[in-house]
């Protein structure tokens, strides 16, 4: 049988949500002049950090009576910072949140509701289908998506075609994908740089077994044979087909550092590949602070 390689599920990004605890020495409520509203999100580049700024730029011409402050953080990081800000009231008015990550994170922000949203000018009925559905938890909206990412395989043409692989093409199959990653797999180089980030190890084998990790209501299903199949294939390409190399751990390589011809995530020297089409991120607003002021709603 031909198992045909699509995208993997889109996945909301950012979210906007409201905090629960004030910091000490608040300013006055919102519109205050004074105000400073405090932003935490990931950056992993200068250029990541100018497209947020950016961002920040609208805001600062659409208020001018309050101010911005950005605050940022490594990938690797910023869970670690955001755990610690949480245990000592530091959190901010605005903090990125990752939409698979919002479950450990729901005690350091308030749930919306339909007046927030409606305080804001907007509805869930605003954004597609769906897209609020990861940024639930137990019936309640913690944040609203700021954009979608959608996991995809990409490939290395030079790479392939060096190795006398066939180009991918509409109708791709998970056949196609192995025979292109056993060509590609010669000379010092794996043809498939795998990757163990949630996202990445995820995407392929959701592909392949068509089965969610988690069902609609919440609960883990990791056994699911059609699940536990694609993972296991998965992890066979390193054990079985030997087409990628095997992992420290997923802290080491969750985005694919090896040299090879099918990867994870946009790394030189790669053939083909499983990453996002953007990155991934949600927002989540934390309540009113001192450096968050009362009954300031961010978007």
């Amino acid at each position: 049988m031909q198992w045909r390689l699509p995208r993997a599920p889109r996945l909301p990004s950012p979210v906007v949500a409201v905090g629960r605890n004030p910091l000490p020495g608040a300013t006055g409520g919102g519109g205050d002049a004074g105000a400073t509203i405090v932003v935490d999100m990931w950056a992993g580049s200068e250029d990541d950090t100018a497209a947020l700024e950016a961002q920040l730029a609208v805001v600062k011409e659409q208020n001018p009576d309050i101010k911005v402050e950005l605050r940022t953080a490594p990938w690797g990081d910023f869970f670690t910072k955001l755990t610690t800000n949480m245990a000592s009231n530091n959190m901010a008015c605005v903090t990125g949140m990752n939409s698979g990550m919002l479950a450990s994170y729901t005690d350091g922000f308030a749930a919306l509701t339909a007046d927030d949203l409606k305080t804001a000018g907007l509805a869930e009925s605003d954004f597609a289908p769906g897209a609020t559905e990861i940024l639930q938890n137990k019936g309640n909206l913690y944040g609203l998506p700021f954009d979608v990412a959608t996991m995809v395989t990409y490939y290395n043409e030079d790479q392939l075609n060096a190795a006398g692989a066939k180009i991918p093409e509409i109708g791709w199959t998970f056949d196609d994908f192995e025979a292109a990653a056993k060509a590609a797999t010669k000379d010092g180089k794996y043809g498939f740089g795998i990757g163990m980030g949630g996202f990445q190890w995820q995407a392929l084998p959701i592909a392949k077994g068509g089965v969610q990790p988690v069902t609609q209501d919440g609960k883990l299903q990791l056994t699911d044979p059609a699940f536990l199949d694609a993972a296991a294939w998965y992890a066979g390409l390193v054990t079985d087909q030997k087409v990628a190399a095997p992992v420290a751990s997923a802290s080491d390589t969750g985005w694919a550092r090896t040299s090879s011809a099918v990867r994870t995530r946009r790394w030189p020297s790669t053939a083909l590949g499983t990453r996002s089409d953007t990155s991934p991120t949600t927002r989540a607003s934390r309540p009113a602070s001192p450096r968050c002021p009362p009954g300031t709603r961010a978007t």
